[in-house]
């Protein structure tokens, strides 16, 4: 019986011992803070080199730059006045379009105090949106502020939209849920979820047009093709077509 008992012991002794081992040779993984400029001149430079789920902290400034993000990250700024500004000349994305700030690649981005900005060029179509969420990204939004995405001067050209998640016509899902977002001076539209299988969180969020004797029919918040969304609590105003 005494051996028995032995064994027993020193049995359990080696099973503890190779559990503790096991679990200390796991990987740990820490994720980075990056700063934007002490770290990376440029926000795109951070993002570049960002592994998925970093942090990414942009100081006060204004960032002349044209953004693309394909990885989960968090997005944020020190104190809310960083602005996100569209750069003179916007370059097309992988659908051609022409944004300030792309979310793709099936990424889940949280973005908080921020403000993303245009205009574009006198020229229609110089601007699309000023976040295109695409590739069945997701993007967290809150607490920010998107404005001015509009040609120079604004027109009755039919583009410019605060927010694009998804697109029916280009067959790409996005999904987003956007709250305590300011949307104002857009050329079109404020929030655009478009084609099936995009979807979206929409709450507290004040959408205004912000312009008058516009010759252009502006839309606060546009939920179409088979698109599906929960919409409650915002404030839309302004959204008014002054043609005659």
């Amino acid at each position: 019986m005494s051996s028995l008992k032995i064994l027993l012991i020193s049995s359990l002794t080696t099973l503890v011992t190779l559990m503790l081992f096991s679990l200390s040779s796991l990987p740990v993984y820490a994720y980075d803070e990056i700063h934007v400029p002490a770290d990376y001149p440029t926000i795109q430079t951070a993002i570049d080199a960002a592994n998925v789920g970093d942090s990414i902290v942009i100081d006060h400034g204004t960032y002349s730059e044209q953004l693309s993000i394909d990885k989960s990250l968090d997005i944020t700024s020190s104190n809310g006045t960083a602005t996100i500004n569209a750069p003179s000349v916007l370059l097309p994305d992988a659908f051609g379009t022409l944004n300030v700030v792309d979310i793709t690649n099936g990424a889940t981005v949280t973005m908080s105090k921020v403000i993303v900005s245009g205009p574009g060029s006198a020229n229609c179509g110089s601007i699309q949106a000023g976040i295109f969420v695409s590739g069945g990204a997701m993007l967290k939004i809150t607490t920010s502020t998107i404005i001015d995405i509009r040609k120079n001067p604004i027109n009755g050209c039919q583009n410019g939209a605060g927010m694009l998640v998804g697109s029916a016509k280009l067959s790409t899902t996005g999904h987003a849920e956007i709250s305590d977002v300011t949307m104002t001076k857009y050329q079109k539209v404020g929030i655009i979820v478009d084609g099936i299988g995009s979807t979206a969180f929409v709450k507290n969020n004040d959408i205004s047009f912000g312009f008058v004797s516009v010759n252009i029919a502006a839309n606060g918040i546009q939920i179409s093709r088979g698109a599906q969304a929960v919409v409650l609590d915002n404030k839309v105003s302004q959204n008014i077509c002054s043609a005659s």
